[in-house]
């Protein structure tokens, strides 16, 4: 009789730690799906906000901060321009010439709407990485920490930034005036005086005319 009893203890215990071992794994299957569905959607996004300056409510941080000097988001200035480009895809527009590349992405692939422009140059020698050389983001949806950006005011801009006009520029037809912070941002401004695009470039150098159009 003993030994019975133990038998169908054992039998027991066996039955309940498959049952534990088998809802286990379902728990630890269905974690790793939701983490992975977790990651693909922020791996996405990360790639929506750089472009074109939404979707901030799935990323935050430094994702829509605008940096002078430094960086538009998650893209910053002298970075190869080969890790940007994996990350965001085949660009919408763009023109190369004589080492030096423009490249345009535009939300949902539409030329009207908010766009990022890319300007690299390449040295040369034993073929050099594209380096970004400047940034161009139409997108209100990036600040400066000051809070500056797209559809912010000539007045805004000069409360926070010491800044210098610049030759006008041509967007869609819109003249555009061109104010520059030589902390490495530059503004392009309506007759309206409200800001219409944001250019980050190299501090202490001033913006640069680019041999090909950011626009």
């Amino acid at each position: 009789m003993l030994i019975m009893k133990t038998n169908k203890s054992i039998t027991a215990l066996i039955l309940i730690g498959t049952v534990f071992y088998a809802c286990s794994a379902d728990q630890r299957k269905s974690t790793t799906q939701q983490e992975q569905t977790v990651g693909d959607t922020l791996a996405t996004s990360v790639a929506d906000t750089i472009v074109t300056g939404v979707n901030d409510a799935v990323v935050k941080g430094d994702s829509l901060l605008l940096v002078p000097g430094k960086s538009a988001g998650k893209v910053s200035i002298n970075q190869d321009a080969e890790e940007v480009y994996i990350l965001l895809g085949k660009a919408d527009a763009g023109d190369a010439a004589m080492q030096k590349s423009v490249a345009i992405w535009y939300k949902n692939h539409d030329p009207k709407a908010y766009s990022t422009s890319i300007y690299t140059v390449r040295d040369t020698g034993n073929n050099p990485p594209a380096r970004i050389k400047q940034v161009r983001v139409t997108s209100p949806g990036f600040k400066t920490k000051e809070g500056i950006g797209v559809s912010s005011t000539l007045a805004e801009i000069q409360n926070k930034y010491s800044v210098t006009k610049l030759a006008d520029v041509t967007d869609q037809g819109e003249v555009l005036e061109m104010y520059d912070n030589l902390a490495g941002i530059a503004f392009e401004v309506n007759g309206k005086g409200i800001c219409k695009a944001i250019i980050i470039h190299s501090a202490n150098e001033g913006l640069k005319p680019t041999s090909l159009p950011l626009r």
